[in-house]
């Protein structure tokens, strides 16, 4: 057990720890890791990730006889958290999907790098990638647009 002059002990006592936690409460951010010295805490959570949807307005209404409704929807995939955004895997040429391409939920269609660790983006729903918003190798903010997939089209 370390006590307060140990170097493995943070500078931040119990409250400021709680109100960290506090802080990323209110967030959409999944984890944070802040380091010391010689320490090293990581903090995480789950969240309740909705994509943002949009509807395609440029479609044209149904015909007359037509029995297809005519809107579709759109989902963009944005940034769970801040890095450099990649359309491949660094050791590959090829995109992990291509535009036009389907795509399942819970596949992988992109990446965000940070340093030297890689996190998936990931789809949230079954559908046809309609393309990037970002070009590959650009930096990106947390909630950055990414790409976008058009719903239910297989």
């Amino acid at each position: 057990m370390s006590d307060s002059t140990s170097p493995l002990t943070s500078d931040l006592d119990d409250s400021s720890w709680r109100q960290v936690a506090d802080w990323l409460s209110g967030t959409d951010i999944e984890f944070a890791e802040i380091t010391g010295p010689e320490w090293h805490v990581r903090m995480s959570r789950e969240t309740s990730y909705l994509p943002k949807q949009t509807f395609d307005t440029s479609v044209r209404p149904p015909q007359q006889g037509s029995l297809v409704a005519a809107r579709v929807r759109k989902v963009v995939v944005t940034a769970a958290l801040a890095g450099i955004f990649l359309d491949r895997h660094p050791l590959r040429s090829s995109p992990l999907v291509k535009s036009g391409a389907s795509v399942r939920q819970g596949e992988i269609v992109g990446l965000l790098r940070l340093g030297s660790v890689l996190a998936p983006v990931i789809s949230p729903i079954d559908g046809v990638m309609t393309g990037n918003l970002v070009i590959s190798g650009a930096l990106v903010g947390f909630g950055t647009e990414l790409l976008e997939i058009r719903a239910g089209e297989r």
